[in-house]
C-alpha cells in the first residue's frame, strides 16, 4: 500500500513537470526512437520512476496455461474410383429393394406363425400337468375322497392286479373278452385315481370320466383312455367283441403310457 502511494505521487509530480514541455512542443516532430525532451527535474522524477517501475512490486510476472483445441490439417480431397461391378451391384442392390423387403415381410409373417404354433403345441402337451399342479396348490390339507367304484368298476387301490397286461390277456385267451377289457379299464381309472391324482366321482360315467381325463392328463394318455373307454362300451353295452388286433393294441398302449 505504502509503495503504491509512492508511486502514484511521483507520477503526479512528473506530470507536472512534463506537462509544460509537451505543450511546447506542440509542432515537434519526432523521429522514430526518439523522445521529447525534458527539464531536468522532470528527468530525475522519470528516473525515481523508473526506479521504482523496476522493484519486485511492479515486475511480477504470472504464466497462465489453457488447452487449446488443435486444428487438425484439412483433408485433401481424393479423386476414388471404384471398379465398374462394384457400382453395378450397389445399382442391382438399390433396384431390388422391393423386392427384399417382401421378402422380410414374408419370413416375418412365417416366425410369428411358428411362434403361435409352439406356443398352441405347449398348451396342448403340458395342459394335463399344468393343471394337475395347479390343483395341487388349491386343494385343501384334508385327503380328497376317492371313489371306490365308476360305473360298476372296483377302483380301490388293493384292485389292481400286479401284472394289468398278462392277466387280461389270460382273460381274453378263456373267451372273456368282456372281463378282459374290464381288467384294463379298471387297473387304468385306479392309476389315474391314485398315482395320476385325477378327479373322478361316483356317479361320473365312462363319457364323464373320459372328459376328465382329457382335462387333467397329457394327450398320449388321454388318447389312449378314449380308445379303451369305446371299445368297453362297445362289448359292455352293444355286445360286440372288438377284433383281436384291436384288443392286441390295447394292451401294448397300456404298457406304454403306465
Amino acid at each position: 500500500m505504502i509503495n503504491w502511494c509512492r508511486s502514484s505521487a511521483l507520477l503526479a509530480m512528473w506530470l507536472c513537470f512534463a506537462t509544460p514541455v509537451l505543450a511546447q512542443s506542440d509542432n515537434l516532430r519526432l523521429k522514430e526512437g526518439e523522445e521529447l525532451p525534458r527539464a531536468p527535474v522532470a528527468e530525475h522524477a522519470h528516473d525515481a520512476i523508473s526506479e521504482i517501475l523496476a522493484t519486485d512490486d511492479f515486475s511480477r510476472t504470472k504464466t497462465v496455461t489453457r488447452w487449446k483445441k488443435k486444428e487438425k490439417p484439412e483433408q485433401q480431397d481424393t479423386d476414388e474410383s471404384y471398379p465398374d461391378w462394384m457400382i453395378s451391384f450397389a445399382e442391382s442392390m438399390e433396384n431390388a429393394g422391393d423386392f427384399f423387403e417382401g421378402m422380410a415381410l414374408i419370413l416375418k409373417v412365417l416366425l410369428w406363425g411358428l411362434l403361435a404354433w409352439i406356443v398352441v403345441y405347449l398348451i396342448r402337451r403340458y395342459y394335463g400337468d399344468v393343471g394337475r399342479f395347479i390343483r395341487n396348490l388349491n386343494q385343501d390339507a384334508t385327503p380328497r375322497e376317492l371313489p371306490t367304484t365308476l360305473f360298476g368298476l372296483d377302483v380301490k387301490k388293493t384292485s389292481l392286479p400286479k401284472d394289468v397286461v398278462a392277466r387280461s390277456r389270460e382273460q381274453w385267451s378263456q373267451g372273456d373278452h368282456r372281463g378282459a377289457i374290464a381288467t384294463l379299464l379298471q387297473a387304468s381309472l385306479i392309476k389315474l385315481l391314485h398315482d395320476h391324482e385325477c378327479t373322478f366321482y361316483d356317479s361320473d360315467t365312462e363319457t364323464e370320466c373320459g372328459q376328465r381325463i382329457e382335462a387333467q392328463s397329457t394327450k398320449p394318455l388321454s388318447d389312449y383312455m378314449w380308445s379303451l373307454i369305446r371299445l368297453w362300451q362297445q362289448v359292455a353295452y352293444a355286445h360286440r367283441v372288438p377284433s383281436a388286433a384291436q384288443f392286441d393294441q390295447l394292451c401294448t398302449g397300456w404298457q406304454e403310457v403306465f
